[in-house]
């Protein structure tokens, strides 16, 4: 039932920007079904990820971080019945990246690299392993400019764009955007083992 829930959770987080475009679509600016659907996100997210509220850390913040941002958002559009409150929630997540990605740059280790210990329990024996850290802590460098511009731009489309510009943005353009990020950081890591290989 967990799995179940988390996938759940998954799923509509990804398509937040497709759901929020077909209830105002259906409903109009009709703020009450905007604030059902914020509460059903909420009471989702809660129940999948429950744990991490125990987990202490970062996980611990990013939890209540969620829940305190998604009832804002509802209590907002409840008390105001503007529906475009509804958009500034893949800003805050961005916002949330930004803040969990750029705090390990001060408090390391960095995230990119706590990630490449996940993958390689052995990396912390490698003889190359300041050169990694380096590495790594550039890549979280570029993953935090990434949340930046991606989440200026978020702002942008929830401000000045139509709701299909929104939708298609925050919905689509920042995930294949994300996508070619990945992509290439791999295809440069791979190059960078290369090198420190016949080094």
């Amino acid at each position: 039932m967990k799995k179940l829930l988390w996938l759940l959770s998954l799923i509509i987080g990804l398509a937040y920007p497709f759901l929020v475009f077909f209830i105002m679509r259906k409903y109009g600016a009709d703020a009450r079904m905007l604030v059902l659907f914020l509460l059903l996100v909420g009471a989702v997210y809660f129940l999948s990820h429950s744990g991490d509220r125990k987990s202490g850390g970062m996980k611990a913040v990013q939890f209540w971080g969620t829940l305190l941002v998604l009832s804002s958002l509802a209590l907002l559009t409840f008390l105001t019945k503007n529906a475009g409150f509804v958009k500034i929630y893949p800003i805050s997540i961005n916002l949330m990246f930004l803040v969990s990605f750029g705090s390990t740059l001060f408090f390391g280790p960095n995230m990119i690299f706590r990630f490449a210990r996940l993958q390689d329990r052995a990396i912390d024996k490698n003889p190359h392993l300041e050169k990694i850290i380096s590495y790594c802590r550039r890549v979280t460098q570029v993953w935090c400019l990434f949340f930046i511009v991606n989440g200026l731009i978020s702002g942008a489309t929830a401000l000045w764009g139509s709701d299909m510009q929104w939708t298609l943005y925050n919905g689509f353009i920042s995930y294949v955007l994300m996508g070619l990020l990945f992509a290439v950081e791999f295809i440069i890591r791979k190059l960078q083992e290369r090198k420190w290989e016949r080094s």
